[in-house]
């Protein structure tokens, strides 16, 4: 087996389930150059679960025998991954389903495996944040819609007024039998009750809130955190946000997915913090300071180092984001990008200093 079935391979690159292969390969870059060898943040076993989960998901026919492995829920040992991936296709109820439902109580069998509680799936939401949000440690709201149990019937989808009644049909049996004549005799069949659908009893009316349904659309709203440490591309999750399933099956989750708006002059890189700033040209000569305001108003004067050119960056200590996981940790740097300003105008005091200038040059 080319596989680990007890890897989640779509969690170790941040993909949904139903990523398409652009997706799985931009995931998988962005990742491998995280944990690069030549970077600084070196991490090996990373690095090797990050190509083991790229290997598989990346090859059509290694992601769709590991899709069948993990949806089935095989822990057997089977030898042939062939067998397996038949295995987990393969609908018992097609083949022998009549059988089971003629002969052996079918309608039970069938019941109790095709009607449980089911899980929802989860949800995938984009926020977009600013650079002056993840700074400050923002808070921001989502508001969204989800089903959730009904709240006056409490789920049950019939009215609370209502009296049950055992079915006249079935006689709360929940089945019914059923006589054929064919040309190989009587035939006798068990189907579920066609009046109350195998729940036994009736009720006179359904809920009027949930129209039967037993649940309904609530308005949710929710308040995300905004770490510092946090990156773009980042997913946070929030456990059992989502639809809840059939039947009170657990409610899926909801992850919400980081985006960072790239029009502010602030950028991130990994913990160090991008400035793109303009300098005056004469500043830029004198080597003079310039006066650095952060977004939480804080405010640092930063000394322009001799002979800068115009690909150069300033580099200030100390003033980048902490690591998340120690706050002992040191902070990373500044970084400024300066965007050397020359005047579109001068005096004519202004152009003769600078032909006197370029006369001594």
């Amino acid at each position: 087996m080319d596989f680990d079935p007890k890897k989640n391979y779509y969690e170790i690159l941040w993909v949904s389930e139903d990523a398409d292969e652009k997706e799985i390969k931009k995931a998988f870059r962005k990742l491998a150059m995280k944990y690069h060898p030549d970077r600084k943040w070196w991490d090996e076993e990373k690095f090797k679960e990050i190509n083991e989960a790229h290997e598989v998901l990346s090859d059509p026919k290694k992601k769709q025998m590991y899709d069948a492995y993990r949806k089935g829920g095989f822990d057997f040992g089977w030898m042939w991954w062939g067998f397996a991936w038949w295995w987990a296709n393969f609908d018992v109820g097609d083949i022998f389903g009549d059988l089971f439902w003629d002969f052996f109580g079918g309608a039970r069998w069938w019941r109790t495996h095709s009607d449980r509680p089911r899980r929802w799936d989860d949800l995938l939401l984009n926020l977009k944040v600013k650079f002056e949000d993840i700074y400050n440690w923002a808070k921001k709201k989502i508001k969204y819609s989800r089903y959730v149990p009904c709240d006056a019937c409490n789920g049950t989808w019939v009215d609370p007024s209502s009296n049950p009644e055992t079915c006249p049909t079935c006689h709360g049996q929940w089945a019914v039998v059923q006589t054929q004549r064919t040309p190989f005799g009587v035939m006798q069949s068990q189907t579920v009750c066609p009046t109350c659908h195998g729940k036994w009893k009736i009720w006179e009316k359904a809920c009027s809130v949930c129209d039967g349904k037993w649940l309904k659309l609530k308005e949710e709203v929710i308040e995300v955190n905004i770490p510092q440490w946090i990156d773009p591309g980042t997913k946070i999750k929030l456990p059992w946000m989502w639809h809840y399933g059939y039947k009170w099956g657990t409610p899926g989750d909801l992850y919400v997915n980081i985006v960072l708006d790239d029009t502010s002059l602030w950028k991130k890189q990994w913990y160090d913090i991008i400035l793109e700033k303009e300098v005056p040209v004469i500043d830029a000569i004198l080597w003079w300071e310039m006066e650095v305001e952060f977004p939480d108003n804080k405010k640092v004067k930063v000394k322009i180092p001799k002979w800068l050119q115009v690909w150069d960056n300033i580099v200030v200590s100390g003033y980048g984001f902490r690591k998340w996981w120690s706050l002992l940790s040191w902070k990373w740097d500044l970084i400024i990008k300066p965007k050397i300003k020359i005047p579109k105008t001068l005096s004519k005091e202004e152009k003769e200093l600078y032909e006197q200038i370029k006369k001594l040059k």
